[in-house]
């Protein structure tokens, strides 16, 4: 009689060791996936963190380009001013004038580099604002994919 009531004991502490046995395998198992998930949480939130600090220079670059145009038009205009005060008939001692042909050079000269500082300042505003814009959406979309896995790193 108590060697059937040990040999059940005996079973059912067996089964006990199997069943601690078994859950620890899965809790080693599901360690294993945690810590992978993690890892690649981690990657996937380092590529966003890249592509932002990317995405964030590019602005910075452009908008650096575009202020240097800028300034550079604006000091433009104002030797184009000067210029165009500067220049004044000169009166000769036979009575005739004539006008001071070296600042008309430098004037048309200033016009001309004007116009084309304004062509490429046009241009780099419309590069800067679409690169802007371009961006915008690179950030949006890296805060939506890091907010998505958030999410479903939260629902595991």
């Amino acid at each position: 009689m108590f060697q059937g009531v040990w040999q059940t004991v005996i079973q059912n502490e067996e089964s006990i060791i199997n069943e601690h046995e078994s859950l620890a395998k899965s809790l080693k198992q599901l360690g294993e996936e945690m810590n992978s998930l993690y890892l690649l949480h981690k990657s996937d939130s380092d590529d966003l963190n890249k592509k932002l600090e990317k995405a964030i220079k590019s602005n910075a670059t452009s908008q650096k380009e575009f202020d240097k145009l800028s300034s550079d038009l604006e000091v433009l205009k104002k030797e184009i001013s000067q210029l165009e005060m500067s220049i004044s008939k000169v009166s000769r001692s036979d009575g005739t004038t004539e006008t001071n042909m070296k600042n008309v050079k430098r004037l048309q000269h200033c016009k001309e580099e004007k116009k084309n500082l304004e062509e490429k300042h046009m241009t780099s505003s419309e590069t800067h604002f679409h690169l802007l814009n371009q961006n915008q959406k690179i950030i949006a979309k890296c805060i939506q994919d890091f907010l998505k896995k958030e999410i479903d790193h939260i629902q595991l």
